[in-house]
């Protein structure tokens, strides 16, 4: 999925608070990149706003970009599924020991192939794979932040 990005939660709190950072995205979209989520990152994202003092005028505003973008939702796959399970067992790398949704989202990313994942979580960024996720043929997913994304993907096109 070359033309098309995945975003993590955090991504869409960044585009609701700073313009320039859902400008990366709409250039995105413009240039034809379909954008995606993961039902798990819709829910995550719905349960943080709804805990704000300005939910209501929130998920209005997060639901109108899910809107304009033409959001695409992935859902639950075997491959999400064995995924999941590798890097839950897995004590190589442990700083993702406690993230629990933090490796459901990559493990959606790395399940449906895509190529593009905008995160600003840094242990994301870097966490080293569980080998035999790699040996079943499984591939990482390039985790960028949305600036990178911006320099490294979009201003190459």
């Amino acid at each position: 999925m070359d033309q098309s990005v995945f975003l993590d939660a955090c991504v869409f709190y960044d585009c609701l608070e700073h313009p320039r950072c859902k400008q990366i995205l709409d250039r995105a979209h413009n240039l034809g990149f379909k954008i995606c989520t993961s039902i798990t990152v819709l829910g995550e994202a719905l349960i943080t706003m709804l805990r704000r003092d300005d939910a209501d005028d929130h998920i209005a505003a997060f639901v109108s970009l899910l809107k304009e973008w033409d959001i695409l939702f992935v859902v639950p796959s075997d491959g999400v599924r064995i995924i999941r399970y590798e890097l839950g067992e897995d004590y190589t790398d442990t700083r993702m020991l406690g993230q629990a949704t933090d490796r459901t989202h990559l493990a959606y990313a790395m399940a449906y192939g895509f190529k593009h994942f905008i995160s600003t979580d840094q242990v994301i960024r870097t966490y080293s794979l569980p080998r035999k996720v790699l040996d079943m043929g499984f591939k990482k997913t390039e985790v960028y932040d949305l600036i990178e994304f911006r320099n490294d993907v979009l201003n190459r096109r």
